[in-house]
């Protein structure tokens, strides 16, 4: 078959999953913690969970998401901010998206989607001079209690190397491999 995309690169992403059965019970084990409780109510009644001086806020509202969560995750990314919310605004009615906040100071994102009963988690991003400190981890930790009661079995993601290893101590495993072609012609 010919490449009529003239295909620049391929990147090979690990696709990473977790059951989300007995998840309560496999925090307490690992951490002698239950999973983080959702507390307190905030403007727009976005709920946020404080983890240790992290505080994650579900962010509500489509000019929230689009004006603020898209411009940290695209600084975060090094993206371009315009054809990422062309991206985001499609998937904006079935996505929950977060911040991390040290402060008033925004330090990382995440977004899930929930698809039948799979919960899919994207854009675990923290800002560089954040990382290491354990926000990654309750970035991608605080979305897994919003499916509490519901029938969501299985979490996925794709994994970066940077990610791998805190998706890992969270009880992630590696299920297979995808190769995302970059074209030359983007």
């Amino acid at each position: 078959l010919e490449n009529k995309y003239k295909f620049k690169y391929a990147i090979t992403y690990p696709i990473m999953e977790m059951s989300l059965k007995n998840l309560e019970n496999k925090c307490y084990q690992e951490h002698k913690v239950g999973l983080p409780k959702i507390t307190g109510h905030f403007s727009g009644n976005s709920k946020a969970l404080n983890f240790e001086e992290l505080e994650v806020k579900k962010i509500r509202g489509k000019d929230d998401v689009l004006n603020v969560w898209c411009k940290h995750v695209c600084e975060i990314y090094k993206s371009d901010l315009h054809e990422f919310k062309k991206y985001i605004h499609l998937l904006i009615d079935h996505s929950q998206f977060y911040l991390g906040y040290l402060g008033d100071k925004i330090v990382g994102t995440s977004m899930t989607v929930e698809s039948f009963n799979l919960l899919h988690l994207h854009w675990v991003g923290v800002y560089e001079e954040f990382r290491k400190k354990g926000f990654g981890d309750a970035l991608s930790r605080f979305p897994l209690t919003n499916v509490q009661g519901k029938s969501i079995e299985k979490c996925t993601l794709y994994a970066s190397a940077l990610g791998e290893s805190v998706y890992k101590k969270i009880g992630f495993v590696h299920s297979q491999n995808v190769d995302i072609f970059i074209s030359s012609q983007a």
